[in-house]
């Protein structure tokens, strides 16, 4: 029989630093050949792998397991190599990794001061996973919310598209109220008229990834979007100057007298 693999791999304790592989369909010998960034690592953290079979219909079974020790690839050469599972059954199982320790870029200038705003352009989506099915096939209605994290009252909203899984808004929002150092969230999900909308993959942006004197600009990975599905989203961010006194700025919805 063969298996669906696909690896796990964390920080142990960290469980914000798990990243996942996709799922190989019908093999035993997967070749995944993805590469991630695992924040949050500090000297004498442990690192766990661990190689799941996908299943559709109930939870991913174990193939094996791995741990490597920060003393392992914690030096100028990092490690690159095969390590042995354990828990794999009566037959051998290897793991072949390569770990490079990244020394945090240094810190730049902040864009902010007290009373900025956020330029945020909302650019694509893609490899959406389907939410709706019907007799001309599966698709999404895609949208995509964009909040200061912990500010509903920043919450601004795309248009939905009907029916791509590769959606292009192009629409950019202005947010006021931005504090120094708070981080972005955005959620893609997919409209329902007869229902709640549905959560197709959400990701958030640190502050200082965007909080310096040229913004961001760049595709960001989408987590939550459903196993095997590699889904991403395109946006851009600069930080505005505080509004000059007596300047305003017109809403939607606004009324003139």
């Amino acid at each position: 029989g063969k298996s669906a693999p696909f690896c796990i791999c964390e920080i142990r304790g960290k469980p914000k630093t798990k990243c996942t592989t996709r799922h190989i369909d019908k093999t035993l010998a997967p070749a995944w050949n993805e590469e991630h960034e695992v924040p949050e690592y500090e000297r004498g953290d442990l690192l766990d792998f661990a190689v799941m079979d996908y299943d559709v219909g109930s939870s991913a079974d174990l193939l094996g397991r791995a741990t490597l020790e920060g003393r392992d690839f914690d030096h100028a050469d990092g490690f690159e190599g095969e390590v042995e599972l354990h828990d794999c059954g009566d037959k051998p199982a290897t793991l072949k990794v390569r770990i490079r320790v990244l020394l945090p870029p240094p810190e730049e200038p902040r864009a902010s001061v007290p009373g900025s705003r956020l330029r945020v352009a909302v650019v694509r989506a893609g490899g959406l996973r389907a939410a709706d099915w019907d007799i001309r096939g599966s698709s999404s209605d895609p949208f995509c919310k964009v909040q200061i994290k912990g500010k509903d009252a920043s919450k601004r909203e795309t248009a939905w598209i009907g029916r791509t899984l590769e959606p292009v808004w192009n629409e950019e929002f202005e947010i006021d109220d931005y504090a120094t150092g708070e981080d972005l969230e955005f959620t893609v999900m997919d409209y329902d008229r007869a229902s709640a909308a549905d959560l197709l993959g959400r990701v958030s942006l640190a502050a200082r990834h965007f909080d310096r004197a040229f913004g961001y600009a760049g595709t960001l990975k989408l987590r939550d979007c459903g196993a095997g599905t590699p889904s991403t989203l395109t946006v851009r961010v600069e930080v505005l100057p505080p509004l000059r006194e007596g300047e305003r700025v017109a809403e939607p919805g606004c009324v003139l007298r």
